[in-house]
């Protein structure tokens, strides 16, 4: 019985328009997954960046010591949401690490 349903012909179009359902939705799916994933890892680095280049402006035009200060008003620890940023003097001493655990990790 059940091979005398599976050579009727609506029954196997059936079955292949499901198979063909099933793998056009997972490759749209995938492709979907793939494509957020790769704006949202450009927008991370947009961010990143556009962060980076706040802090040399603000270096280049009100010196280290404002750096450092903005840099530590801006970058809690306990916030998940903030950057972690490291603040290294113009002699290569690292002077601001944003946990006690790494700097003692610093290399200086």
């Amino acid at each position: 019985m059940r091979f005398a349903l599976l050579n009727r012909l609506s029954v196997r179009l059936s079955l292949w328009y499901t198979a063909l359902f099933a793998v056009g939705t997972v490759t749209v799916l995938l492709l979907m997954y793939y494509l957020v994933a790769q704006e949202l890892g450009r927008k991370e680095v947009e961010v990143i960046q556009s962060r980076a280049k706040e802090y040399a402006s603000l270096l280049q035009t009100r010196g280290y010591a404002e750096l450092k200060r903005r840099v530590l008003a801006e970058n809690d620890p306990a916030d998940e949401k903030a950057f972690f940023v490291s603040v290294v003097s113009p002699l290569d001493v690292v002077d601001y690490v944003p946990d006690a655990d790494l700097r003692h990790n610093a290399v200086a």
